[in-house]
């Protein structure tokens, strides 16, 4: 144990915070002069200090609170009932007064108790109710207990047993700019507070606007502030309207002055031009100019002598702000200036501190705390804190958003907002006018007015890109050169209008969502927004194009994964397309993406439409999305949808490669029809060497699973399918494309298994789990992990000992790609399943395998079968003919999960 250090809480009690905000009561204690106990009588301290521990554990736990955390030398307690916590106070104080302590003297302890508002996070309290009772935990002599109002608010007409409590003043609580009203327990047990004894705040240059509420996290970013004002003579806060930079800097300011500097606030909202900054600053100073000396000079005499100027927006002035600050720093070095800007000032030794969105437990805290303060006694249960969480998101965390959001609560739910904020710039206006920063288009509408053309058309644009874009794709859609939309995009970022993050593929850029729907609704008021997006769609058709062409060369990888980046993109151009009656497009996209959507399922793209044409008169691109669709159907699980998008395409289009492909995926995974999936590939025409790799795949996939089915008997066929495999993974492996190589070495892995060279298998899916990984392919990753398991378990057939781990690893599988939706690859784990339930459980894996949830299966029933009797055998078929897929699931884990406790057959 070090000095003021000790184990956690080791009490228990029945209360218990709600798992985000809660209304509590707080307890603070804390030893009286422990630096100097700690420093000379050490040891009689670490006795003191567990005795402490024992005494606020026994008392909290008898009056129904619980000891939260220790703080140091002393204990943050919590309970449900202010009462309680009032009595326990004064039950503490008088138990420690009789107490026998080991320190010379004995221990003195203060007690503050403060009710409000808290949050628990990740076992600890936050929030501006834990700041405030510490805060008043200073302003406590030993022997004493303090209330704060809100406490005293809350006691009206209960009886306190044994003692009475007293109003003795307000006082100035450190670090806020209000005094807060204070009352005390008094008794024959407790010391007397006099707070006229304390030394008044001396009358210094504090000219700051009042505070409203308590700032909400920011800890991170006032600490920064506060900490690089004592080292630097200007520090900028920047960020776009409606982060709090201007709240923030008045926390800040306030902080300073509390610890006796002089501080000055001046708005520049006022100013009207650079040239006015000096004016309205030396107003602000109610200072005056001397004769003989410029307006500037003068604010440089009057600083002479120190003190903390806050330039709150200069973002419209920004010029003239800079040069009267980089005056002030040259002439008056004892000064110190805080600026809140869009942009920073760009000054030498300048230090900027970006304030960006909440935390996201911060931004529901604001939110509480402010829907609290609109309607008093609102119950912050589950359904209110999700609706919270979810305003919170969709708000982008922005602390102005969510506090004009909250303010809704007094005329509707938090669930009723959320329900209207795809209208947020009418909804979150403060009903008190439409004065700047009280309405969220006017914070947002401050920023983009002061851009000039170019900027707020490359701003507008990039408004109808979804999760962000790279420079490429906007520049198209600028009609811009890349270089010069750079330029425009690095100073849209300056001023805090758009973010860049790094990413393995390069830069992307994006807006708030809030900043996107404005520049949305500008392109709507210039009436060009169905331009812009007619140009985006141009893009996205261009875009697929390519990551089509790009299959089997090096460029596919990274073509792919943009592919995998640009989904929210491609889900807003078809949305467009389809409200224009735009078909033809949505039928491209789709089919040049037809295969990477398998790769990695997109299975919204099944609820963006059904790529038919309308009038039905069908194209080779319409069979070719229709097909493509089809297997995206599949793979997700919805054969019906699947199977009715198949069957639309005119029979004349089967030699498409696609239309093939998907026909032959329904014959052998439905029907188990091995002679017409074969047909049905046979009779495409490849067009190009993609065609013909989908085809060879589609061979690949039916030839494993033709082995699994035990549906080929000379060996020296099974010899041919196995070179065929290995053929194509050679094939495919020169070309550099990593996405088409874990396709080919992911089915070569099946058709070793089904060949019984389960350790070639095993070596062939490990390559395809490596390389599906790293480039992001879920479903090949899936099928993948498939094989490997069923490598091991033909490898293991007769090694017991490893069917635990074996059962672990598919029950993990299994579940996992349930929550991928890799429906497909689920049936297939069930399958592999069952050769290991075999060896532990013949009815049950008799039962999987005889239902309808895939036709093919890695054992043979009637090999099975042959251990029950007629009877028996009748009665497994009944039971089997009533499940479906879920139940499938469920008895598969449910047997496995029994392997895995009793490993032994």
């Amino acid at each position: 144990m070090i000095p003021g250090g000790h184990s956690q809480s080791r009490w228990q009690s029945p209360i218990s915070l709600r798992s985000v905000a809660a209304t509590v009561t707080l307890l603070v204690t804390d030893i009286v002069d422990s630096t100097r106990l700690w420093a000379e009588c050490e040891a009689a301290m670490r006795v003191d200090l567990e005795g402490h521990d024992e005494l606020i554990g026994e008392v909290v736990g008898d009056h129904g609170g619980r000891v939260f955390k220790h703080t140091g030398d002393g204990a943050l307690s919590v309970f449900q009932d202010p009462l309680a916590a009032v009595n326990a106070a004064s039950e503490f104080q008088a138990r420690v007064g009789t107490r026998e302590w080991t320190v010379p003297g004995g221990v003195r302890v203060r007690v503050a108790v403060h009710s409000g508002l808290v949050y628990e996070r990740e076992s600890d309290l936050f929030g501006a109710s834990v700041s405030r009772a510490c805060r008043l935990l200073g302003v406590v002599p030993a022997g004493a207990v303090v209330l704060s109002d809100a406490t005293v608010s809350l006691l009206t007409d209960r009886v306190i047993d044994g003692v009475m409590f007293e109003e003795v003043g307000e006082v100035l609580l450190r670090g806020l700019r209000e005094p807060s009203r204070v009352y005390a327990l008094t008794g024959s047990h407790l010391a007397e507070v006099q707070l006229a004894d304390r030394p008044e705040p001396s009358r210094r240059a504090v000219s700051l606007p009042a505070i409203d509420g308590d700032l909400v996290g920011r800890d991170v970013e006032l600490v920064a502030v506060i900490d690089a004002l004592e080292r630097v003579p200007v520090v900028s806060l920047v960020g776009v309207g409606g982060m709090g930079k201007t709240r923030l800097a008045l926390e800040a300011a306030s902080r300073i002055a509390a610890e006796l500097q002089d501080v000055w606030w001046v708005d520049l909202t006022p100013a009207t031009s650079s040239e006015s900054v000096p004016s309205v600053v030396l107003a602000a100073l109610a200072a005056t100019q001397q004769p003989g000396r410029e307006v500037s000079e003068s604010v440089v005499d009057f600083l002479t002598g120190g003190g903390l100027v806050v330039l709150d927006n200069c973002e419209h002035v920004l010029r003239g702000a800079r040069d009267l600050v980089q005056a002030v720093t040259a002439g008056a070095p004892k000064a110190r200036m805080l600026a809140t800007s869009r942009e920073a000032l760009g000054l030498r030794g300048e230090t900027v501190v970006t304030v960006t969105s909440l935390e996201t437990y911060d931004a529901v805290a604001l939110f509480c705390e402010r829907a609290t303060e609109a309607r008093p006694g609102l119950d912050l249960d589950e359904a209110v804190m999700g609706a919270a969480a979810e305003i919170c998101g969709r708000l982008d965390d922005i602390p102005l958003a969510i506090e004009l959001a909250a303010a809704r609560c007094r005329s509707m739910a938090p669930s009723e907002i959320a329900a209207r904020l795809d209208d947020r710039f009418r909804m979150l206006r403060s009903g008190r006018g439409a004065e700047r920063h009280r309405t969220l288009a006017a914070v947002v509408g401050w920023s983009y007015d002061l851009l000039d053309d170019d900027e707020r058309d490359v701003f507008n644009r990039l408004a109808v890109f979804a999760g962000g874009v790279m420079l490429d794709a906007l520049a198209q859609v600028c009609d811009r050169d890349e270089y010069d939309v750079l330029d425009i995009v690095d100073r849209l970022i300056a001023r805090s209008l758009v973010t860049a993050s790094d990413t393995p593929l390069g830069t992307r850029y994006r807006q708030l969502e809030t900043l996107r729907q404005f520049g949305e609704d500008r392109l709507a008021e210039q009436e060009i927004l169905s331009t812009v997006r007619d140009a985006h769609l141009r893009w996205v058709r261009d875009f697929a194009a390519r990551v089509r062409r790009s299959t089997l060369t090096p460029d596919h990888n990274r073509d792919f994964a943009r592919y995998v980046a640009e989904i929210a993109n491609l889900r807003v151009a078809v949305a467009h397309a389809l409200a224009c009656g735009n078909r033809p497009a949505v039928a491209e996209i789709i089919s040049q993406l037809g295969t990477s959507m398998g790769s990695h399922p997109t299975y919204e793209v099944l609820d963006w439409c059904e790529p038919l044409p309308d009038d039905g008169l069908w194209t080779e691109l319409d069979a070719s999305a229709t097909a493509q669709w089809s297997n995206l159907a599949l793979l997700s699980g919805d054969v019906d949808r699947s199977i009715r998008a198949l069957e639309a395409i005119p029979p004349e289009f089967a030699r498409v490669t696609e239309v093939g492909y998907a026909h032959a995926m329904r014959m052998v995974l439905l029907d188990g029809d091995f002679l017409g999936a074969a047909s049905a590939l046979d009779c495409t025409d490849p067009h190009d060497g993609i065609d013909g790799s989908m085809r060879a795949s589609g061979s690949l996939l039916l030839e494993g699973v033709r082995l699994f089915a035990r549906r080929v008997d000379a060996q020296s066929e099974v010899d041919a399918i196995v070179d065929a495999a290995l053929a194509e993974v050679e094939a495919i492996r020169p070309t550099g494309d990593d996405v088409s190589l874990a396709a080919i070495l992911m089915l070569a892995a099946n058709v070793l298994n089904g060949a019984g060279r389960p350790a070639e298998g095993l070596e062939a899916a490990s390559e395809a789990v490596v390389l599906a990984t790293r480039c992001g392919a879920g479903m090949f990753l899936s099928l993948a992990e498939n094989f490997a398991v069923d490598s091991l378990t033909q490898l293991a057939a007769d090694r017991p000992d490893a069917h635990a781990e074996i059962a672990r690893r598919i029950r993990a599988m299994m579940l996992d790609h349930q929550e991928r939706r890799h429906h497909m690859t689920v049936s297939w784990d069930a399958q592999s399943a069952t050769v290991l339930i075999w060896h532990h459980d013949p009815r049950t894996a008799l039962l999987i395998a005889s239902t309808d949830f895939n036709p093919i299966t890695l054992i043979d029933p009637t090999a099975i079968a042959s251990r029950f009797g007629p009877d028996e055998r009748a009665e497994i078929a009944a039971e089997a003919a009533e499940l479906d897929a879920e139940s499938v699931i469920a008895l598969t884990l449910s047997a496995l999960e029994r392997i895995i406790a009793s490993p032994s057959p």
